[in-house]
């Protein structure tokens, strides 16, 4: 069994990667990992936010678990990545490893 692609990032170039694996292969396992929320939201509204009355609740395009869904894929939201061994397909963190056959940094 492969280990698939693991994505560290949730950004646009992220989500755009998901997408376009998943129009090739709809069965790779997909795993992104990130510091960050994973959800979608437009980044130049944020300056609205305050001027607006708004939180960031209110600027969430897709929700982390809509995408996972959409996608099938694993998502590690809230989790930094503390290193990364090449020679063994490694992704670290303090608590957990993902084994890959491919790594992005997107």
């Amino acid at each position: 069994m492969s280990d698939g692609i693991v994505i560290i990032g949730s950004g646009f170039a992220a989500r755009q990667l998901v997408k376009n694996i998943r129009k090739q292969d709809p069965n790779i396992p997909l795993t992104l990992i990130a510091a960050d929320s994973m959800d979608e939201y437009n980044k130049p509204d944020l300056s609205h936010v305050v001027s607006r009355g708004q939180n960031a609740d209110d600027l969430t395009l897709q929700t982390a678990g809509e995408f996972a869904e959409q996608y099938n894929l694993r998502l590690f939201p809230h989790t930094w990545v503390s290193d990364i061994d090449a020679e063994q397909h490694l992704v670290k963190s303090q608590d957990r490893e993902w084994r890959y056959d491919k790594l992005v940094l997107a």
